[in-house]
């Protein structure tokens, strides 16, 4: 996704958070914000930062929501993110991957599923994981 569209999603989720406030107006008055502020963010202008997610969540809101989105949505960017690279990385298995999204396997919960049937199905082992950074 690039900054630009990401920019307009969070400003899509402000001016829907605004509206439940009763409007940017109403809803920079409560921010504590001059409303040419928060307009620079409902129109995409400007990226919030920290002070804003802040005031945010003083006034009751889910700035995780704001910033990013619902779960679900999270985990459709991540899906389609990893589809990607997957094609990007392996054009061998690009009919696999067809086939995937074909079904409309989309959450990251679901490919993972895929993975340990699949694991399970061929009797692989599990991969191990290593964490960053530690040495034994």
């Amino acid at each position: 996704m690039s900054d630009q569209a990401h920019r307009d999603d969070i400003a899509k989720r402000i001016r829907e958070v605004a509206e439940k406030f009763g409007g940017i107006t109403a809803f920079a008055e409560k921010l504590g914000l001059p409303q040419p502020q928060l307009s620079q963010y409902t129109t995409g202008r400007r990226l919030p930062g920290n002070k804003f997610r802040e005031r945010l969540r003083s006034a009751g809101v889910d700035d995780f929501y704001v910033m990013y989105g619902t779960k679900e949505e999270i985990d459709k960017k991540f899906a389609v993110n990893v589809m990607d690279t997957l094609r990007n990385a392996h054009p061998e298995k690009v009919q696999m991957l067809d086939v995937i999204e074909k079904h409309g396997i989309t959450s990251a919960e679901q490919l993972e599923w895929i993975l340990e049937a699949r694991r399970m199905i061929l009797n692989e082992p599990k991969p191990e994981y290593k964490a960053k950074g530690k040495k034994k």
